[in-house]
């Protein structure tokens, strides 16, 4: 059964694989004579025609396919462009039919969750349950397999104990072979309902007519100053290209499919405003194979020397690059200042209630934080970022201090070497637990050009509750399933000092360390003020651009650099949705001024991103002109359609991936 409707679910995703070929040669007015459903086999259950297109069934019910005119080889006829039209058009429609079928037909939805049960062992019973290995809560799926190959350390106890559950109930059974246990681990699902309920509770928000009119108007300003930059990029091809003499038959503005807005034949330019404004096109005699302008005119964009060629196909990103600095000088000259990339945070109040200790630290509203554990404090989230890090509890400890902790332990409970399980009853003597070492976050972590990593060991879970449960005590009876590492583990996870100096009535004063709590809250309100430079006349406002715009431009090419390294994760990729709504949050709470320069941001962003050399972009044209000019020829044409649409599909995962992040982010209210 579950075979016959796997070949159901086939056959309606490469139906609509064709539906939207379909779609699209239409759109392109492709010369399309038969719609076929099925496969060419028997005489056709439906045969009609409808207007000029045949549609026509076969009762072998598997996809479908189109059938062009005889003359008509689309292979042969079509551009490039237009083959990755046909190819993103059929992909996306089968997408949406995926995501169709799914919630219509699945009815449980993967959890994330798992069980590992076990199937055969000497020691334990078929079908128990695995719980928990040695302080290791067993619920994911490679969770017992890595418990497995776990090497054995100083930490390791003596003696494996394992918690099942079994006929309902929790047992623990001690001094197991774990590679002796043949087990089966098996996936937990949810039912979609309550899927869709969490995820309607993540979407519901309170509508107020007088925000929500705000929100629009900001939202609409963004998608106004985007598809600008947009214009100017292609105006750049556009007017290189006729600065060169090539013949520019049509200046697109928008995505080339969907309704048209409106069109006008300008000189030998057909000018085109599509529905879908974010993006635009300049399409050139090359790319229509049945042009009737000569193979050989000097109309034609391929037959102009490399450096021409060159200049066209860069003029774009230098269009965007342009706008940038326009856009930078012209509000330094009309707003009188510009934004440095450093912020001032400054102590608006003090919350006893919060964190009882703030009040001992020595701090006072009105200090300005200058420097935190060393690091200067300049950026927008230096103090939260130190604060979350620091935080009590936070499951990680050094593994120095867990070692220096072990050897306190072993001193006043000399009976005992660590890692032998402790006998129930047994009461054992707790040492005083100690600070751990100060947190150091490098620049780049706090402009979140990199990862927060540290070094420290991450506590297991048991480690965890034993943690919480001899908080501030001075001794602890054991209950025969922990060791003197165990414990050594959970005193060693304390809080992290917090050193801050500050600066009070033009002194700079380093004030007693202060520490935060199981949330990072230390218990104080802070006001950030961004940083600014004043831009009077033309000569500052001219180098204060320049300034801003080689930081933002390092600061761009590094964030760049950092999410390809893998330094930052993908899920930190975000595309228009996001820079959409968050340009809109500028504009609103901001102001223009800071929308504006938001926008030279995104021109400089879009210069970066198409000068990649990513096939379908400009950059993958200049590398394929600079392979040209190694290697003294074009490349073969096939070879080259072939790398574009693999460069075209890449940048398809790529707004997919980027439209998820977008959507999940905007769900979760992150954005």
């Amino acid at each position: 059964m579950s075979f016959i409707i796997a070949i159901i679910v086939l056959s309606i995703l490469k139906l609509t694989f064709t539906i939207g070929r379909f779609l699209a040669a239409k759109r392109l007015k492709l010369p399309v004579e038969k719609f076929v459903i099925g496969i060419e086999w028997g005489k056709p259950v439906f045969a009609k025609k409808f207007n000029d297109i045949e549609l026509i069934i076969y009762p072998l019910f598997f996809g479908g396919y189109l059938e062009y005119n005889k003359d008509f080889d689309p292979d042969v006829k079509c551009t490039k462009g237009q083959k990755s039209f046909l190819t993103f058009s059929s992909l996306l429609m089968m997408l949406l039919c995926s995501i169709l079928i799914g919630l219509i037909a699945i009815n449980y939805v993967p959890s994330g969750k798992y069980e590992t049960v076990v199937t055969e062992s000497s020691q334990l019973q078929a079908g128990d349950k695995i719980l928990n290995v040695n302080g290791t809560n067993i619920t994911g799926s490679n969770t017992f397999k890595s418990v497995l190959n776990k090497k054995d350390s100083e930490f390791t106890p003596s003696v494996t104990i394992v918690q099942v559950e079994r006929g309902g109930k929790t047992e623990y059974i001690k001094d197991i072979a774990l590679d002796r246990v043949k087990y089966d681990v098996k996936t937990l699902y949810t039912p979609k309902s309550e899927v869709l309920k969490s995820l309607k509770s993540n979407l519901t928000f309170k509508f107020e007519k007088e925000g929500f009119t705000k929100n629009l108007i900001s939202i609409f300003a963004m998608l106004a100053l985007i598809s600008i930059l947009v214009l100017v990029h292609e105006a750049g091809h556009y007017l290189a290209a006729k600065m060169f003499k090539i013949k520019v038959e049509r200046f697109g503005f928008g995505l080339p499919f969907g309704p048209i807005l409106w069109q006008k034949q300008c000189g030998e330019t057909l000018i085109v405003v599509h529905a879908f404004l974010l993006g635009g096109y300049v399409s050139f005699p090359d790319d229509d194979k049945d042009n009737t302008i000569p193979k050989d005119s000097p109309e034609r964009f391929a037959n102009k020397p490399i450096y021409q060629r060159f200049v066209v196909v860069s003029a774009g990103v230098f269009a965007n690059i342009l706008c940038a600095i326009f856009i930078v000088i012209l509000t330094a000259l009309l707003w009188g200042k510009l934004p440095t990339e450093n912020y001032g945070t400054f102590i608006e109040e003090l919350s006893p209630k919060d964190n009882p200790a703030i009040v001992t630290s020595g701090l006072k509203a009105g200090d300005k934080i200058v420097e935190i554990n060393g690091s200067p404090a300049d950026t927008a989230y230096a103090f939260q970022l130190y604060a979350i890090k620091s935080r009590k509890f936070d499951g990680m400890a050094a593994l120095d201090s867990v070692k220096n902790t072990l050897e306190n332990l072993k001193n006043l409970n000399p009976k005992f070497t660590g890692t032998e399980l402790l006998p129930e009853g047994t009461l054992i003597k707790l040492p005083k637990t100690q600070p751990e070492e100060a947190v150091r976050l490098t620049d780049d972590m706090l402009r979140g050009y990199e990862r927060i990593t540290d070094d420290k060991i991450a506590l297991n879970d048991n480690q965890k509750l034993l943690r919480n449960a001899i908080a501030g005590k001075k001794a602890y009876k054991a209950n025969g399933l922990t060791t003197l590492a165990d414990i050594a583990f959970a005193l060693s996870d304390t809080a992290s000092p917090i050193n801050i100096k500050v600066e009070r009535n033009n002194k700079t004063l380093q004030l007693a360390p202060i520490y935060s709590d199981e949330k990072g809250v230390v218990g104080v309100k802070l006001d950030k003020q961004r940083i600014f430079v004043e831009t009077k006349g033309l000569k500052s406002a001219i180098t204060e651009s320049w300034n801003y715009l080689y930081s933002q431009t390092k600061m761009l090419l590094k964030g760049l650099w950092q999410l390809f390294s893998g330094k930052v994760p993908l899920d930190n990729m975000h595309g228009v949705v996001a820079v959409v709504k968050y340009g809109g949050d500028v504009i609103q709470q901001d102001g223009f001024w800071q929308g504006l320069l938001l926008t030279a941001l995104i021109s400089l962003d879009l210069a970066i991103v198409n000068f990649l050399p990513i096939p379908a972009l400009d950059g993958g044209h200049v590398l394929f002109l600079l392979l040209e000019k190694i290697y003294g020829k074009p490349l073969d044409e096939d070879t080259v359609n072939s790398i574009a649409t693999a460069g075209f599909m890449f940048l398809i995962l790529l707004m997919v991936i980027v439209v998820y992040n977008d959507i999940v982010a905007l769900a979760l209210h992150k954005i």
